[in-house]
C-alpha cells in the first residue's frame, strides 16, 4: 500500500517565533528513506516582514513516522490583522506520494492594543483516520499578565475511551502569547458510524473572558465498506471576511481500496484573486485508504472597503482513476464585515442535505459589524426529522461574535439509517442574543427524502428558485425520484434569461454531477451579482442535459432573482413546483407558491404567503401569522408544522405540527394528528378521530369547542378513546384536560394533572398525583386523594353553581365551594369553609368542623343509625359512622 504524506492546516501566534509543521506518514516505510522537497509561500503574509523564506528537503529515514518542519515567525511591533502563508510540498521519493501538497499558517497578531484578551476556541471537522483533533486556544489580543485557563474533553455523541482519548489539563499564555493548540487523540477503529461529536470546554479561566468555552470536534461518518471506486465531493461554505480564512470540506462518499488523487484550483467569482478578496491557490489532495475527508484552506482578505456579499469557487479536476468527481464545484460567499457599524441584525439560514452527507453547516449571521461583542444561544430542536435517530443531538450552546466578525457556522451531524422516508425538518433556533437583534430566528435544516428501493433509472428534476439580488447566490436543486442502484451522471450548464450572465446579473456555470447510489439530492449554487442598480424581475436558468443511468424529467429549472435595489415587488413572487416532490423556498415578500403533483415541501419564508400543495403527501411550514395553506379534497395526506403562537388546520389538512415556541394547535374536522412542541402547548383536535401528542412540555388537550359535553381519562395512553362528543380520540404525552362548556368529566393520571372544567356540571378527578382541579361555572363535582390536590372555583356568582368535593384525605374547602364529602372509610378530617357547608360525615372517626358560615352536618351516608349531638364537642360515638368529632355546625342530618 502506497505512503501518504500528511501535513495540517496550523494557526500561531506571532510571539511563538517559530511556526512548526508536524509531517506524518500514513505508515513508515522499514527499509528505504522517504523524501519530499517543500518550500514557502506568502499569501497576507510577507516574506522577510512576517516570516522567514526558507526552503529544503525533509527525510524520513527507514521506520520514522513523523518529521517536523520549523519556520522561523517575525515578531514585528506593527498592528496587524490576522495573516497567512502557505507551506507547499512537491516532488516527493518514488515510495510515497503527497496527502495534501499545502497547508496554511495562521498568524495570530500581538501587537493590538493590549487588555482583557477574549479568548476563543476553533470548531472543526476532522477524519478519524486523523489520528488527533487539533483545538486551536486563540486570544483577541495581547494581555500584559499572564493568562491561564483549565481545559477538559466532554463526551457527546463521540465517546471517550472508544472514539478519542479523554484528555484534561490547564494551558497559559505568556504576555504577548496569542495561540495555543491542545491536542486529542482520536481512535480510529473499523465501526461503521454516523458522524460524531465531541467537546474540548474551557474553565476556570483568569485573565480573560470568553465568549463561548466550548469548541466541537465533529469526526467525520467513517468506516464504511471500502470501494473501488469512490465519489468526490466538495461543500458550498459561508464565512465572514474576517475570518482570515475559509475551509473547503473535500470528502469521499465511501473509504477507497486504494489511494485516491484529486487535483484543485481557487477560481474568482464576483469575488476576486491575487489578494483583493481571497488568494489564488491550486494543489493536489491524496486520500490514504480508508481516509474520508480533507481540507482546503484558502485565505480571505480582510479589506476596508465596505462590499456586497462576494463569492469564489474551488474547482476539483483531475481525479485519479478510482474515483470521480460527484460535485466538484463548491462557492465560498463572503459576508463583509466593513459596513457601518451599529447594532446588527442576527439571522440564520436554511440548508437542504441528502441523508448520506453526514453533516450539514448552518450560517449565523450579522448583517453589519458590531463595536462589541456579540453573543447568541443556539439549540438543534426536533421536527419531523427526530433527534438522535435523524440527526445528532447536540446540548444547546452559544455562538459569540468579537468586533469585527460576521460569521459563524453551526454544525450538526446527519444520521445515514435505511428507514424509506419522506423529506424531514429539523431546526436551528437561535434566541437571547446579547449586543444584537434576532431578526430570522429559526434555520431550517431539509433532509431529502431517502431510502427508498433503488431503481436502475430514476427520473432526475430540477427546481425552480427564488432569491434576493443581496443574498450573493441562488441554490439550485437537483433530485433523484428514488435511490439509483449504480451511479448516476449529469451534465447542467446555466443560460441566461432576462438576467445576463458574464457577472452582470450572474456568473456562468457549466459542470457535471454524479449522485453515488444512495444519493437522491444535489445543489448547484451559482453566484449572483449585486449590481446597485433598480431592476425589475429578472430570471435565468440551469439546464440539465445527457444524464447516465437516469430519465430527465423536469430538465429546466429556472431562477427568479428579485432586485433589492427597487420597491418590493406589488404583486406575489410566483414559485411552481413540478409533477415531481419539490423543496420550495419563498422570498422576504409575500408569496404565491405552488408544488403541484408530488410529495412538495412548501416554506413561504417572509411576507404573507399563499401555499398550495397539490396532489400528494404535502409538507408546509408556517411562520408568519399572514400565511395560507390549500389543499383540495383527495389531496394526500398533509402535514403543516406551525412556529406561530397558535393554528388552526385549514380544511382538508390532516396533520398539525408545533415547532420552536408554537404554543396552540388546533384540528379540524378530518382526523387529525397534533403533536406539540417543547413548550407547554394546549392541543385541540376538534371532531374527527385525533391523536394529540404533546411530547416535550407540560401539555394540555382541550375540548373547549366541543358541542356537547366529554368524558376524557390520562390514565388511558397511546389507546383510542371515546370521549362522546369529540370522537374516538388517542392521547400521549399529555399532562393537563380542559373540558367544553357542557358537562365533562375529566380524569387525570399518577402526574401532577390540571384539569378544568369551563361551563356545566363537570367531574373532575386528578388521579393519584398532586392536581389542580378547576371547575368554572356549574355544580361540579371534585375527587381528591392526595393531600397536594387544590381545588380552584372563582366564581362566587350563582352561575358558579353548588360544588362537591369527595375526599380520601384531609380536607379543608377552599374559596368558593359548598360542600364535602368524606369517602375514606379511615380517620379523614373535614373542614369548612365561610359558605354555607354541607359536609358529609366519613365511614371512621372524623374531626369535622364547619368553620363560619351556617352549616350542616350530614350523616346521609352512615351505614346505620347515629347519634350525634351539636352541643358536644368531644369525639362522640355516632353508633353508625364512627366516633367523630363535631365543631362549629348549627344544623344536622341523620
Amino acid at each position: 500500500m502506497p505512503i501518504v504524506i500528511k501535513v495540517d492546516h496550523i494557526v500561531v501566534s506571532e510571539a511563538n517565533t517559530h511556526a512548526v509543521f508536524t509531517v506524518r506518514l500514513s505508515e513508515a516505510d522499514l527499509l528505504n528513506p522517504v523524501t519530499v522537497n517543500w518550500n514557502l509561500t506568502g499569501l497576507s503574509a510577507v516574506s522577510g516582514n512576517d516570516f522567514t523564506n526558507v526552503s529544503g528537503v525533509l527525510t524520513f529515514n527507514p521506520g520514522v513516522l513523523e518529521q517536523v518542519i520549523s519556520i522561523p515567525i517575525v515578531d514585528n511591533a506593527t498592528p496587524e490583522l490576522l495573516e497567512t502563508f502557505r507551506l507547499n510540498l512537491f516532488s516527493p521519493s518514488a515510495n510515497a506520494q503527497i496527502g495534501n501538497s499545502i497547508a496554511v499558517v495562521t498568524i495570530i497578531d500581538n501587537d493590538a492594543a493590549p487588555g482583557t484578551p477574549v479568548v476563543t476556541i476553533n470548531d472543526f471537522v476532522v477524519d478519524e483516520a486523523a489520528k488527533e483533533a487539533s483545538f486551536v486556544i486563540t486570544l483577541d489580543r495581547p494581555s500584559t499578565g499572564v493568562v491561564s485557563m483549565n481545559y477538559a474533553t466532554q463526551d457527546g455523541t463521540a465517546i471517550a475511551g472508544s472514539d478519542f482519548v479523554a484528555t484534561s489539563g490547564s494551558l497559559s499564555f505568556a504576555v504577548g502569547e496569542t495561540a495555543r493548540t491542545v491536542q486529542v487523540s482520536l481512535l480510529n477503529d473499523s465501526t461503521p458510524e454516523s458522524s460524531e461529536a465531541f467537546n474540548l470546554v474551557l474553565s476556570a479561566l483568569n485573565g480573560a473572558t470568553t465568549l463561548d468555552p466550548v469548541g466541537t470536534a465533529i469526526i467525520a461518518e467513517n468506516d464504511a465498506v471500502a470501494v473501488a471506486t469512490s465519489n468526490i465531493s466538495v461543500d458550498d461554505i459561508v464565512v465572514g471576511e474576517s475570518q482570515t480564512y475559509a475551509d473547503f470540506l473535500v470528502r469521499l462518499d465511501q473509504p477507497n481500496t486504494a489511494t485516491v488523487k484529486v487535483s484543485y484550483a481557487l477560481l474568482g467569482a464576483s469575488a476576486s484573486g491575487y489578494g483583493t478578496d481571497f488568494h489564488n491557490q491550486s494543489g493536489d489532495l491524496t486520500f490514504a485508504p480508508g481516509e474520508t475527508v480533507k481540507t482546503v484552506r484558502a485565505t480571505i482578505t480582510n479589506d476596508s472597503n465596505p462590499e456586497p456579499t462576494e463569492n469564489f469557487v474551488l474547482l476539483l479536476s483531475n481525479p485519479s482513476s478510482n474515483a470521480t468527481l460527484a460535485r466538484p464545484v463548491a462557492t465560498a460567499t463572503i459576508i463583509d464585515n466593513d459596513a457601518a457599524p451599529g447594532t446588527p441584525v442576527v439571522r440564520i439560514g436554511d440548508a437542504v442535505v441528502d441523508e448520506a452527507s453526514g453533516l450539514v453547516q448552518v450560517a449565523v449571521i450579522l448583517d453589519r459589524p458590531s463595536l462589541g461583542d456579540v453573543t447568541v444561544n443556539y439549540a438543534v430542536q426536533a421536527a419531523t426529522a427526530g433527534a438522535g435517530s435523524d440527526f445528532t443531538a447536540f446540548p444547546a450552546s452559544v455562538v459569540g461574535f468579537a468586533p469585527g466578525e460576521t460569521v459563524k457556522l453551526v454544525t450538526v451531524g446527519i444520521r445515514n439509517d435505511n428507514a424509506p422516508e419522506l423529506t424531514e425538518v429539523f431546526d436551528v433556533a437561535i434566541t437571547s442574543a446579547v449586543g444584537a437583534i434576532v431578526g430570522d430566528g429559526t434555520g431550517h435544516v431539509f433532509i431529502n427524502r431517502n431510502d427508498s428501493t433503488p431503481v436502475a433509472s430514476p427520473v432526475l428534476d430540477l427546481r425552480n428558485v427564488v432569491t434576493v439580488e443581496g443574498h450573493g447566490y441562488v441554490d439550485f436543486l437537483i433530485t433523484l425520484s428514488a435511490p439509483s442502484s449504480s451511479s448516476v451522471k449529469v451534465n447542467y450548464q446555466t443560460t441566461g434569461g432576462t438576467a445576463a450572465g458574464y457577472g452582470t446579473d450572474f456568473t456562468n456555470q457549466s459542470g457535471a454531477l454524479t449522485f453515488s447510489p444512495g444519493e437522491t439530492i444535489k445543489t448547484v449554487r451559482v453566484t449572483t451579482t449585486d449590481d446597485g442598480n433598480a431592476e425589475g424581475q429578472e430570471t435565468f436558468s440551469l439546464q440539465s442535459y445527457s444524464p447516465t443511468n437516469a430519465t430527465l424529467g423536469n430538465a429546466v429549472a429556472t431562477a427568479t432573482i428579485l432586485d433589492n435595489d427597487s420597491a418590493p415587488p406589488g404583486a406575489p413572487v410566483v414559485l411552481n413546483g413540478t409533477t415531481a416532490a419539490d423543496i420550495l423556498r419563498g422570498s422576504p415578500f409575500d408569496d404565491a407558491i405552488t408544488g403541484g403533483d408530488g410529495n412538495d415541501v412548501l416554506e413561504g419564508a417572509g411576507g404573507n404567503d399563499t401555499l398550495t400543495g397539490g396532489a400528494g403527501d404535502d409538507l408546509y411550514l408556517i411562520e408568519d401569522a399572514g400565511d395560507s395553506c390549500t389543499e383540495a379534497v383527495g389531496g394526500g395526506s398533509d402535514l403543516v408544522i406551525s412556529y406561530l403562537p397558535s393554528l388552526a388546520l385549514g380544511a382538508n389538512i390532516e396533520d398539525l405540527q408545533l415547532a420552536g415556541s408554537a404554543v396552540t394547535g388546533i384540528g379540524n374536522s378530518l382526523d387529525n394528528r397534533i403533536t406539540g412542541s417543547a413548550e407547554s402547548n394546549i392541543l385541540e383536535g376538534g371532531l374527527g378521530d385525533d391523536t394529540l401528542d404533546g411530547g416535550a412540555g407540560t401539555d394540555t388537550a382541550s375540548y373547549a369547542a366541543a358541542a356537547g359535553g366529554v368524558v376524557v381519562t390520562l390514565a388511558v395512553s397511546g389507546v383510542p378513546q371515546d370521549t362522546v362528543s369529540a370522537g374516538l380520540d388517542t392521547l400521549l404525552s399529555i399532562e393537563n384536560l380542559t373540558g367544553s362548556d357542557f358537562n365533562d368529566k375529566l380524569t387525570g393520571d399518577t402526574n401532577a394533572n390540571t384539569l378544568t372544567g369551563g361551563l356545566g356540571n363537570d367531574t373532575l378527578n386528578g388521579g393519584t398525583g398532586a392536581d389542580t382541579m378547576i371547575g368554572g361555572d356549574g355544580s361540579d363535582l371534585y375527587y381528591v386523594d392526595n393531600a397536594g390536590d387544590v381545588v380552584s372555583e372563582t366564581n362566587a356568582a350563582a352561575a358558579g353553581g353548588t360544588d362537591l368535593v369527595n375526599t380520601l384525605v384531609n380536607y379543608t374547602l377552599g374559596a368558593n365551594v359548598e360542600n364535602l364529602r368524606i369517602t375514606a372509610s379511615g380517620a379523614v378530617n373535614g373542614t369548612g369553609n365561610a359558605l354555607n357547608n354541607v359536609i358529609y360525615a366519613g365511614a371512621g372517626d372524623n374531626v369535622l368542623d364547619g368553620g363560619a358560615g351556617t352549616d350542616t352536618l350530614s350523616y346521609a351516608y352512615a351505614t346505620a343509625g347515629v347519634t350525634v349531638s351539636l352541643a358536644t364537642v368531644t369525639p362522640q360515638v355516632t353508633g353508625g359512622s364512627g366516633t367523630d368529632t363535631v365543631l362549629n355546625f348549627e344544623n344536622l342530618t341523620g
